[in-house]
């Protein structure tokens, strides 16, 4: 098997990754290929290194690699080390009533927030008064911004 192109970059460091990117970023706009299509491949190779770095053959095949050099080392300048890279606490079975109360709450108000967002999304935007104290409620202001989305398929 080849290996593949990006796996031979020399950006090995956080200034190679970005040369790297000041390079695509040249290539993009000096427009020696079409911007969309490199934008695709981009994408696609944003796809493939989550895919590599989600698979758990993988991972559990750079972890034994890793831990044969110790629990730190150095690797082309770059810091490896072998730690708890996710942790999470379980309190479900804690049996704490107060903060199954606190849980609680926090999961009703979660939804009272969620409706009152909705009720603001459908005013006029000329406001309307609040039936209960007639306060002027107006709608949320709307920020948007324009790109391109990509869907590899």
């Amino acid at each position: 098997m080849n290996k593949p192109a990006i796996l031979t970059t020399n950006a090995v460091s956080k200034a190679g990754a970005v040369e790297l990117g000041q390079q695509i970023k040249e290539v993009i706009l000096a427009g020696y290929e079409r911007p969309d299509l490199i934008y695709i491949r981009l994408k696609a190779i944003e796809a493939a290194i989550k895919q590599v770095y989600d698979d758990k053959e993988v991972k559990a095949y750079v972890l034994e690699e890793a831990a044969k050099n110790g629990k730190a080392y150095d690797l082309q300048g770059n810091k490896i080390e072998v730690c708890y890279t996710y942790t999470k606490y379980d309190y479900s079975r804690c049996g704490c009533e107060p903060l199954s109360e606190i849980n609680r709450q926090l999961a009703e108000l979660d939804e009272a927030r969620k409706r009152w967002e909705l009720t603001l999304k459908g005013l006029p935007e000329t406001g309307l008064a609040d039936p209960q104290t007639g306060e002027m409620m107006y709608p949320p202001s709307v920020v948007r911004q324009e790109g391109v989305k990509v869907t590899l398929k």
